[in-house]
């Protein structure tokens, strides 16, 4: 029996609104420099990359997620090569981890709303295991979605990202239920490795849900199964609503 369903959040139940190279070139211009959005998606790429490989939970456990996210800001600017005043260097890193800390910088997914809706009048609890930091919460509060959930778990609080076991296991503490077992658990994300199999490698039941999703399963010897892979939320909600 399903007793709990989790979702991840990006590009399963929102996605951003602009790339993020954009918003930080739109947010640089606004100081006085110019830097076209290519250039600036590039350089956050590269800054983004570096500071995930030597800590993929944000800080957790050996800083503030606002310093780790300060240095991904501060080295992708460095990489522009544009010649900031430690003055708006400062500003601008403030604005940007501010700005993410909303609604607006996000975009709910085609039926992300309707399925919330639909699974929470079942009797299973809905999560969020995301691997994001605990901005994440405020964002699903403006988006309307938190009324709809029962616990939220993010990669800094939790200590650990997807696809590590370990806060797959953690959610299943949050859910608070007594005697939850880990296959009346089920995860929902975007990514055949850290959703649909870091899920299933946990002891979870999951489903995987992209428009790519044959891709990935080439790409990393996984078979096609349709009876756990959808491309959109539309075509996912009734197998879901199936298993409730």
């Amino acid at each position: 029996m399903l007793r709990v369903i989790t979702f991840d959040i990006n590009n399963t139940l929102l996605k951003f609104t602009k790339n993020p190279g954009e918003v930080y070139a739109q947010v640089t211009a606004q100081y006085g420099y110019t830097c076209n959005s290519t250039q600036m998606s590039a350089a956050f790429r590269r800054a983004y990359k570096g500071q995930y490989v030597a800590s993929p939970t944000f800080g957790s456990g050996q800083e503030d997620w606002t310093d780790w996210w300060g240095r991904v800001i501060d080295n992708t600017l460095k990489l522009t090569e544009l010649p900031l005043k430690t003055e708006h260097q400062k500003a601008i890193t403030g604005e940007l981890i501010e700005l993410y800390s909303h609604s607006s910088a996000y975009t709910a997914l085609p039926y992300a709303k309707e399925t919330l809706q639909n699974l929470k009048k079942r009797t299973v609890l809905i999560g969020i295991i995301s691997n994001t930091d605990p901005r994440i919460k405020q964002v699903l509060q403006e988006h309307s979605f938190a009324g709809h959930l029962s616990f939220v778990v993010d990669a800094y609080t939790a200590g650990f990202a997807k696809p590590d076991s370990r806060i797959f296991e953690h959610a299943r503490c949050e859910a608070g239920l007594s005697n939850l077992k880990a296959e009346e658990v089920l995860h929902v994300g975007d990514s055949i490795i850290k959703d649909y199999l870091g899920a299933r490698r946990a002891g979870l039941q999951s489903m995987l849900v992209t428009h790519d999703y044959i891709e990935q399963c080439s790409q990393h010897g996984v078979p096609v199964d349709s009876s756990s892979m959808f491309p959109t939320l539309r075509e996912l909600l009734p197998n879901l609503l199936l298993l409730c």
